[in-house]
């Protein structure tokens, strides 16, 4: 990734926090990591930070595979994500829906803040709670358009971009409305207006069916840096590093 746009994307992701009343100071890492407590064939998840392939936080895939190992049949999944890349919040979402067709029981459950491209995975339960205090957040696709070259190349590749982005946020559009019972043009419209919900207007609007009290898990508290989250963010520099490296030939 290009480093202007890995700044971009973690700026965006420590101003969602903020507005959550949860500030990132520039030079500490976003809150993420994945921890899972199994108990017979029941899983429990919890998922903290964007879900952007790893960059900044989590990763679908690495999320997949722990429900492929676990092999539950009861999968409680709690999100405290402020969004991510569409494709990761997609693919989450794709594969919780038929492990319910399977036969599993899906429930979901928001910790904190559920943004952008969390949406998806949140609503892939069939049992959907939002913890007091909880936000969520909706809006149409963004995109970090960068490119080089000249005009033609510069037309061609925001063409690119255009097209892509009508189609990932009529696909979010069409995710919502069949999830919540709601006609397509009112999503729309809280789309277009990048939409904030609270805990009991998430479950007026039936994103949730009912607000329920934070319940303490085994987890530490989610804004302390560990050790996990440290590793994480300096793999995340040297993934950097060494995109700069390729790109320009060294730093």
């Amino acid at each position: 990734m290009n480093p202007k746009l890995f700044a971009k994307m973690l700026r965006q992701y420590q101003d969602r926090l903020a507005r959550a009343g949860r500030p990132v100071a520039e030079d500490q890492p976003i809150p993420s990591g994945i921890s899972d407590k199994i108990e017979g064939n029941a899983i429990t998840l919890r998922v903290q930070g964007p879900l952007d392939g790893g960059w900044l936080g989590v990763s679908a895939a690495d999320i997949i595979k722990r429900l492929d190992a676990a092999g539950a049949t009861e999968i409680m999944l709690l999100i405290d994500s402020p969004g991510g890349f569409v494709d990761e919040g997609m693919s989450l979402y794709t594969d919780l829906r038929q492990r319910a067709k399977d036969g599993a029981n899906v429930r979901t459950e928001s910790r904190g803040l559920v943004a952008s491209a969390a949406i998806m995975p949140y609503l892939a339960g069939d049992t959907r709670t939002v913890a007091e205090g909880s936000l969520f957040m909706i809006h149409n696709s963004w995109s970090w358009l960068f490119a080089i070259g000249d005009y033609q190349d510069l037309q061609k590749e925001s063409t690119a971009v255009l097209n892509g982005l009508v189609a990932t946020t009529k696909l979010i559009r069409n995710i919502i409305a069949d999830r919540t019972n709601t006609p397509v043009d009112e999503v729309k419209a809280q789309m277009d207006a990048e939409t904030w919900f609270t805990a009991d207007e998430a479950v007026e609007a039936r994103y949730s069916n009912e607000v329920v009290e934070p319940q303490p898990d085994d987890d530490d508290d989610p804004n302390e840096v560990s050790d996990a989250i440290m590793k994480q963010y300096e793999a995340s520099q040297e993934r950097l590093v060494a995109a700069v490296v390729r790109r320009f030939g060294g730093v």
